[in-house]
């Protein structure tokens, strides 16, 4: 489950007021694409890879010790020795080779090629999709402020949340309903394995309703609140997705104004951990093994 929120409308606003005088309205004379199809235009000296040197603004000792809380106070990983566009395109339309993680640039072609060969006659929208995909990694980041020092932080659940969720999960997991995704869209591989919802909204599911999702919110405010720094209101709260054997979710940012969310994990029922692999704000990739009850 995903619980998004922004700031209040004020400095929502002047956020969005800064994306259109680093980057225009986003019409057709803003920009022009590449070879690859990535948009481009004067934008560009602010999009790539803009890392803040943390290990300068904190010390090398006040650097690994962010890491460290960033992963709950556990031991975390070392950082991997990589950035974007390498274990899956983020930045642009293919993966740099690192021999220790395979072929992943023969793995994002096939990927791509699946979507096509799904929609046939439609196929221009699987690469209209992964060009807005990429152009969004590449241009909201940079028209963002850091409220964080790292990025991103493993916590435990509060317990209150996962009662709620893991009641409103068990009394509901066979009532699942397939997502339907747009033509084209390459943000999940929906053309291979479908994704399905069950919406904390959804007043014909037990428990379930506009008074689950407040609760939801009411007791990951604080949490949310604290980290960040800032009073916070809610975006988006929709439901619990089950991802199956097979998915892909692609390296994304959130659209505006959503700035600082949470994913929590209700339940899993897997043969291997699945990390979810996050980019910090010193441009590292950091991979993190989510269990039921994190977030």
């Amino acid at each position: 489950i995903v619980v998004a929120s922004h700031l209040p409308l004020a400095t929502a606003f002047e956020l969005s007021s800064l994306w259109g005088s680093l980057f225009g309205d986003g019409g057709e004379d803003d920009c022009s694409s590449s070879a690859d199809g990535v948009c481009q235009n004067n934008a560009a000296r602010f999009a790539y890879p803009r890392r803040r040197d943390l290990s300068a603004e904190f010390g090398e000792e006040g650097y690994h010790r962010r890491i460290k809380e960033a992963f709950g106070g556990d031991a975390p990983p070392s950082a991997s020795p990589y950035g974007v566009d390498v274990s899956f395109p983020v930045h642009s339309h293919a993966a740099q080779p690192v021999p220790i993680l395979g072929d992943k640039e023969a793995e994002y072609r096939a990927y791509t090629q699946g979507c096509r060969d799904y929609y046939g006659k439609k196929a221009r929208a699987c690469d209209e999709s992964e060009r807005d995909r990429i152009n969004m990694n590449l241009r909201q980041p940079a028209a963002m402020q850091n409220y964080t020092d790292l990025g991103f932080r493993k916590v435990k659940a509060p317990k209150e949340i996962m009662s709620l969720l893991t009641q409103f999960w068990g009394r509901n997991k066979d009532r699942q309903i397939a997502e339907r995704w747009g033509t084209g869209n390459t943000y999940v591989n929906h053309w291979e394995t479908d994704t399905y919802m069950l919406s904390v909204e959804n007043p014909s599911l037990e428990g379930g309703g506009s008074h689950l999702k407040q609760k939801i919110w009411d007791m990951a405010k604080h949490t949310m609140e604290e980290w960040s720094g800032q009073q916070l209101s809610p975006s988006s709260l929709y439901g619990i997705r089950v991802y199956k054997e097979g998915a892909v979710l692609a390296p994304h940012v959130d659209r505006l104004p959503l700035v600082i969310s949470s994913i929590i994990n209700v339940a899993q029922n897997v043969d291997a951990p699945w990390p979810l692999e996050v980019y910090g704000h010193d441009g590292k990739a950091y991979n993190i093994t989510m269990e039921v009850g994190d977030s």
